[in-house]
């Protein structure tokens, strides 16, 4: 199938916009959350620079909660995005593997419940992560309405 020049270019902004939350979920980790966590065991392979943590101690509970639940719904809200972008023109398949994305995303905090795995079991990435989904389905909505407005298929 032939598209249009303006379709190919939506789609290409559809996954650059999807790095954006990707980098801001590194960069809430980066910088704020306690290095033990496998994150910086990632960081320090990728021989990124060290640096003083910055105390988030004395920030008000609501400031800590978004640091600390923030980036999970910014990794959902990129992965959603960023699979929807492989599978633009098959909405079949977009429409098996977004749920199952997600299913796993929220597997993977459930089963931080029982410790057998690294992390921390928390509410707030769940909201976080609720709130990506439902973030990803109205953007998808309308950055779907623009491709078919410029590329003249129905």
């Amino acid at each position: 199938m032939k598209y249009s020049a303006n379709y190919r270019k939506y789609r290409i902004l559809y996954a650059a916009f999807a790095l954006i939350p990707l980098l801001l979920g590194c960069a809430f980790y980066y910088f704020f959350r306690n290095r033990e966590l496998l994150f910086y065991a990632w960081a320090g392979a990728a021989d990124l620079p060290d640096f003083q943590r910055l105390d988030t101690g004395h920030l008000p509970a609501f400031l800590t909660w978004i640091t600390g639940s923030l980036p999970d719904g910014l990794w959902a809200l990129s992965g959603m995005m960023l699979l929807r972008c492989v599978l633009w023109d098959n909405k079949k398949l977009c429409r098996v593997y977004l749920p199952v994305f997600c299913f796993f995303a929220f597997f993977y905090e459930f089963l931080q419940i029982s410790e057998n795995i690294n992390g921390t079991f928390d509410p707030g990435d769940l909201c976080f992560m609720v709130f990506a989904v439902v973030f990803e389905i109205f953007l998808a909505r309308k950055c779907g309405f623009l491709t078919r407005a410029v590329s003249g298929s129905r």
